[in-house]
């Protein structure tokens, strides 16, 4: 296959592809107190007709040195009746332990369709130490579309018809 063909197939294949609606929030370091939530809300830009929604956040926590604590992720939004739906993050714990550098990734969690508000809440979970821990890091909230089918048709055939193409018009070679 020659330049030109890669090229069109290449083309055809991004046209047909979705894109994702990424939206990235950045949490500037912050104190939470021993048995105090912190609740952070973003609404989302809605692209046409969303077909789910990636929530994730990713940083680092710290506390005093020589003690620990326990941060608490949880993810927020609102259903298609209305209702607040609140749900732990994939990891929901986190020990934090004093004097280090804590990293933390809950890994993604899928909501089925993109809701027009979401929201993170830190938790400085209580314990017999109880002391502050300071938070910072990314919280990523995505609407990822699904491919249509039919799109993803139209590029596999234009796809084939480039390889065809190329079969028909390859020049032969002398036996």
């Amino acid at each position: 296959m020659n330049v030109n063909r890669s090229v069109v197939l290449a083309v055809i294949v991004l046209a047909f592809t979705s894109s994702a609606y990424a939206q990235l929030e950045t949490i500037s370091p912050l104190t939470i107190n021993p048995s105090q939530s912190v609740t952070m809300v973003w609404p989302n830009l809605l692209p046409p007709d969303p077909d789910y929604k990636e929530l994730q956040f990713i940083g680092t926590a710290t506390t005093v040195p020589g003690a620990f604590a326990i941060l608490q992720i949880d993810f927020d939004y609102i259903d298609n009746n209305g209702n607040n739906i609140v749900v732990p993050a994939p990891i929901p714990q986190f020990t934090v332990i004093g004097g280090q550098v804590n990293p933390i990734d809950t890994l993604v969690y899928t909501i089925p369709f993109c809701p027009q508000v979401v929201s993170l809440h830190l938790t400085n979970v209580a314990n017999a130490a109880s002391v502050p821990l300071t938070v910072s890091g990314t919280f990523r909230h995505e609407c990822v579309p699904v491919p249509e089918p039919s799109g993803l048709a139209l590029a596999v055939l234009g796809g084939l018809g480039l390889c065809c193409w190329g079969r028909k018009y390859r020049p032969k070679c002398p036996a």
